[in-house]
């Protein structure tokens, strides 16, 4: 298994395993996947839980402290 392939499976299982987590970042919705590590994702789970986020560290930062506050754990 590619390093790559192992973080996809790690990913989705994490996903599978707990609704409140969902990915958060830049390029997640780029057709390539992030060098294909999170491949299918947006497709299985949909854009609630494969949010793109802002190119802005501060930005990105306080979305994913405001989720945690909330209950949801950003990956």
């Amino acid at each position: 298994m590619k390093f790559r392939e192992a973080i996809r499976e790690a990913t989705l299982q994490a996903m599978a395993d707990d609704e409140a987590v969902f990915l958060i970042g830049v390029g997640l919705i780029d057709p390539r996947a992030v060098w294909g590590t999170i491949g299918g994702a947006l497709d299985k789970y949909g854009p609630q839980r494969v949010v793109e986020g802002p190119l802005s560290e501060n930005a990105l930062t306080g979305m994913c402290v405001g989720a945690a506050l909330q209950g949801f754990g950003p990956f």
